[in-house]
């Protein structure tokens, strides 16, 4: 005989749900806090912090709000001095049109240098573009490779 389990104690999945509430408002905070700090160095040129100021502002930092064209400003200078992420969310914002106009052309090219370098990530979206884009030739062989070493990746 199988003794049947009650159900899980209303007041305790309440106790839960308040302390993920809880555990996610701090981590709001640390979040916001990292943005600030990063600030002063993003402006004398380190990279994660340059980095970590965009994607302050693509993820609505400032007043709750996103600004793209920070966000795009802090990437391309990351992005010129070789970080890869700043590169991946380059391509991430053209392919899709966050705060400017859609564009699989330039999606792509800020793809291609992360992705060669095994951003799995970048793989994935250029394999995407490469499939399904407008205004760049389609090459399924090439989609299909990048796919593959993606999944052999990760």
């Amino acid at each position: 005989m199988t003794r049947r389990q009650d159900p899980p104690d209303i007041r305790t999945m309440g106790e839960v749900l308040k302390k993920a509430a809880e555990t996610a408002q701090k981590v709001d905070a640390a979040m916001l806090h990292l943005w600030e700090v990063s600030k002063k160095p993003a402006e004398k040129g380190d990279l994660q912090a340059m980095y970590t100021v965009g994607k302050g502002y693509a993820d609505g930092y400032e007043g709750n709000k996103r600004n793209w064209p920070k966000a795009i400003f802090w990437y391309k200078k990351a992005a010129a001095k070789g970080h890869l992420l700043s590169m991946r969310e380059l391509g991430d914002i053209y392919t899709y049109g966050y705060g400017v106009p859609e564009s699989h052309t330039e999606g792509r090219k800020w793809y291609e240098v992360p992705a060669s370098k095994g951003d799995v990530p970048s793989q994935m979206g250029l394999a995407y573009l490469l499939r399904y884009g407008t205004n760049i030739p389609k090459n399924l062989p090439a989609a299909e490779q990048l796919l593959l070493k993606a999944a052999n990746t990760g």
